[in-house]
Formats: structure tokens, C-alpha cells, sequence
């Protein structure tokens, strides 16, 4: 029988930059809760979906899971929660760079982690030929955005993300010189979507949070249990990227509203699917589709 304390999963990255600072303003502080029973959970460097799978299998109905980190931390948490299917809450506090996730709900700290109300959040869905993949809260990629933030998450300038604060021009110059040497790459080729030929593009777009890689913009739609933002685009052309990237950041992400896509290839092919800054090479995929969940997430929201 569970007593009467309250179940508490902290779930972090011991290999942050900010580890130190999670250590002092979240799990310290957290040991201090009364009917509070708090557990940490160190994110190893392995996939989400594996990191997920250990914490799925300790979690039980009532508990809450605690992310502090950033995006991928996160996802972490809620691929857990759905996997695991109990009736599990969780709180979003930000410690990454971008910190998508946590912009959704609030940007919520330790100290107001009480001042909150529970919201019902329906994260995303990606299947690959046929099958379960990953969830996402907050959007997934497919194409050149993936594989450009595959390069952020790499060597020399992972270190620097995870060493500055203040990133968000490094991570866009760094993308503006990747673009420039691989804009004539194939990325999604001869791709049909939604039943219709496309040819080659470049892009794949499926947003449920208000904001993509934090400078990119548009309304949200987590909280809607069927509805969110997707689109396809081919963007080689230097001058369309650029127009592309100007009117995300100035007036928002131009998204077409969509409950379910699919992305059919002519033959199998290796693409890079990112998941809020979390990226993996698939091969032989012959399909994608993206759906919300049909089971929503208990999120605290400020």
C-alpha cells in the first residue's frame, strides 16, 4: 500500500553546464517539501526513448515527474508518462537553451511551483512505417532544420550551447553557415504528402508549442485534443529562406491547422527526425505520420 506522501521524480542531466544550479535551486529545495517522498532521475547519454523506458518503469499512479533541464530533459518526462499510461503529473522547469517546452506552461521556477493550476496538454505523435516513434510537446522536424540542429548538438558547439546562457545568436549564425554549404543537399525526396506529390523538399513542420527553437513564433495548440500547425516546404532557394526565416521571427510561422499528416517516400530513404532539439537518423523509412495523442498529459501551468 502507497502511504500518504506525495511522489516526486526530479529529472535532470548530471552532465549539464547547470547541473550545479539545478543541484542548489530544485533538488536541495525540493528535500525540503513536507509529504513530499523526492527521487532524482539522471538522464544517461542514451536515446529519449530508452531514458524514457527506465523512467516509465517507476512511476505509478499519482506520482510527479519533475523536468528541470531543457527541451530534450523534458521529453524525456513526457515520453515516460505516456509510455507508462498511470495517471502521472508533471512540471516543466526551464534550465536549457531554448526551453520551448517550458514557455508553454509558464516558464515556471521552484519557488512558484505552488501558484499553478493542472492543465490537460495533448503532446504529438510521430510513427514511422506504420509504427509508434516518439512523442513531442512541443513540434518535430523532418529534413534540413533536423539535420542542422543534429550539427548544433555536435562536438565544439554542443559544448559551447551547454556552456553560455545566452545562446540563441550562436545557435543562428551557426545555422546560417550550415545552410549555406548544404542548401543544395537532398533531404526529403520524392515525397507525397497527404496523398499528394510533392516532389523534392526540403522541410517538415508539425508544431504544437508557440514557439520553435525560441525566435520562430506562432499561436499554440497543445491544449486541443485533435488540432495542430503543419506545413512542407522546399527551401534550396537562398532568397526563400531567407523570406521564410524573416517572417518567423517577425510575424510568426505560416502553418496550415491539420489533425493528422502523413509522408509517403517512393522508396525507403534515411531521414532525420528532431524532436525539440533531440535528433535521429532513421533508415528505410517508406512513411511518417503525425497525429495528437489521444490521452493528455496533467501539466502544472502558471
Amino acid at each position: 500500500m502507497r502511504g500518504p506522501m506525495q511522489r516526486l521524480f526530479i529529472v535532470y542531466n548530471p552532465r549539464s553546464t547547470r547541473a550545479e544550479l539545478i543541484r542548489k535551486e530544485v533538488i536541495l529545495p525540493a528535500k525540503e517539501l513536507k509529504g513530499f517522498l523526492v527521487g532524482k532521475f539522471e538522464v544517461e547519454q542514451i536515446s529519449v526513448v530508452k531514458n524514457a523506458g527506465r523512467l516509465a518503469k517507476l512511476l505509478d499512479d499519482g506520482d510527479i515527474v519533475m523536468t528541470a533541464g531543457g527541451d530534450g530533459t523534458t521529453e524525456v518526462g513526457v515520453n515516460a508518462i505516456m509510455e507508462c499510461g498511470k495517471d502521472v503529473r508533471l512540471m516543466v522547469l526551464p534550465y536549457g537553451n531554448f526551453n520551448d517546452v517550458a514557455r508553454m506552461f509558464g516558464m515556471m521556477e521552484f519557488k512558484n511551483i505552488f501558484d499553478t493550476k493542472v492543465v490537460e496538454a495533448y503532446p504529438l505523435e510521430c510513427l514511422v512505417n506504420g509504427k509508434h516513434f516518439q512523442y513531442a510537446f512541443g513540434y518535430f522536424t523532418v529534413g534540413m532544420m533536423a539535420d542542422a540542429a543534429r550539427m548544433l548538438n555536435r562536438g565544439k558547439k554542443r559544448a559551447h550551447l551547454r556552456k553560455n546562457k545566452n545562446n540563441t545568436m550562436f545557435a543562428l549564425t551557426s545555422a546560417v553557415k550550415w545552410y549555406l554549404k548544404n542548401r543544395k543537399r537532398k533531404f526529403l525526396l520524392a515525397v507525397k504528402y497527404n496523398g499528394k506529390e510533392m516532389g523534392d523538399m526540403t522541410e517538415y513542420f508539425a508544431v504544437n508549442s508557440g514557439t520553435v527553437a525560441r525566435i520562430m513564433k506562432l499561436s499554440p495548440s497543445f491544449m486541443k485534443k485533435k488540432e495542430f500547425k503543419s506545413g512542407i516546404f522546399d527551401l534550396k532557394n537562398f532568397w526563400k529562406m531567407t523570406w521564410f526565416g524573416m517572417r518567423s521571427v517577425l510575424c510568426g510561422l505560416k502553418l496550415s491547422e491539420s489533425v493528422g499528416d502523413k509522408l509517403e517516400f517512393a522508396e525507403p530513404v534515411k531521414v532525420v527526425v528532431q524532436s525539440e532539439g533531440e535528433c535521429v537518423e532513421i533508415a528505410e523509412v517508406e512513411t511518417l505520420e503525425f497525429k495528437k495523442c489521444g490521452r493528455p498529459i496533467k501539466v502544472f501551468k502558471i
